[in-house]
């Protein structure tokens, strides 16, 4: 598979070179908004992660197909993994929320490697870059050390 900028042998056209341009603004949209959330006075006295891409916690992801676009934001053409926060997989704290590896719409979802234990994930912060709860924050919110699989985990959009 070529990648999305590769042609082949022939000079891009106008409207291909507009369309890298998109995809390269698409990118740098995503990019100016995950920093503008580390700046913030929160983020100042809080021990971060890297930032997902999109958060949700309205709708229950399949773990198995998540498809795309997720939280309105289509994914494919992203640099993989595309990091996702699942905030509402279930009607209260549930054991799917967390930080997952999005690498296709019908890709089965993967723990992100930073968030895949309880101790990992234990009130961790992480900046959202896009979608309905761009620059704001996904936190979770467990009293104790959560065990993955088997505790619901309290993840939170604040």
């Amino acid at each position: 598979m070529r990648p999305w900028f590769d042609n082949g042998s022939r000079a891009l056209t106008d409207s291909e070179m507009d369309d890298v341009f998109q995809r390269i603004g698409n990118r740098l949209d995503v990019l100016e908004a995950a920093v503008a959330a580390l700046q913030s006075p929160a983020a100042k006295s809080t021990s971060w992660k890297v930032p997902v891409i999109v958060a949700t916690n309205t709708t229950a992801v399949s773990l198995t197909t998540p498809g795309d676009p997720i939280d309105n934001v289509t994914l494919t053409g992203m640099l993989l993994p595309v990091r996702i926060a699942l905030c509402g997989q279930g009607d209260g704290p549930d054991v799917d929320n967390g930080i997952y590896d999005w690498m296709g719409a019908a890709i089965p979802l993967v723990r992100s490697a930073d968030s895949a234990t309880g101790a990992l994930l234990w009130q961790a912060r992480y900046a959202i870059a896009a979608g309905t709860s761009a620059g704001r924050t996904v936190q979770n919110g467990n009293n104790t050390v959560p065990i993955i699989e088997t505790d619901p985990i309290n993840m939170a959009i604040v």
